[in-house]
């Protein structure tokens, strides 16, 4: 992934190994672009502290193989930084089950 001085994200196709127009790319691979950019983004401002995260809805273009694998990254964060996970969706929490994760569940209504 790069960001242009223009703040255009650009990503490598993995097909082709050319930089790619973010636009172009799947929703879900569009999404997991900007969890990433908004993980380091956290990471680069809090000078070493790991900040909390607040999510909402971050994850609905995921498919199953994405949302495990970022609700796995989410419960090892979880061990070192506070994450709030807004969603009205189910699978977050099935498959943070599935994985064995340790969590506390709100409902709101």
């Amino acid at each position: 992934m790069q960001v242009t001085r223009e703040l255009e994200i650009l990503a490598t196709a993995p097909e082709t190994g050319r930089r790619v127009e973010a636009e172009i790319l799947s929703g879900g691979t569009v999404d997991q672009l900007y969890f990433a950019l908004r993980i380091a983004a956290s990471d680069l401002v809090s000078g070493g502290s790991k900040l909390p995260l607040f999510l909402d809805d971050s994850f609905v273009q995921y498919d199953r193989r994405r949302l495990e694998n970022v609700m796995g990254y989410l419960l090892e964060e979880a061990k070192e930084r506070q994450i709030i996970l807004f969603t009205c969706h189910g699978r977050e929490r099935e498959v943070a089950d599935a994985l064995g994760g340790v969590y506390n569940y709100l409902v709101i209504d």
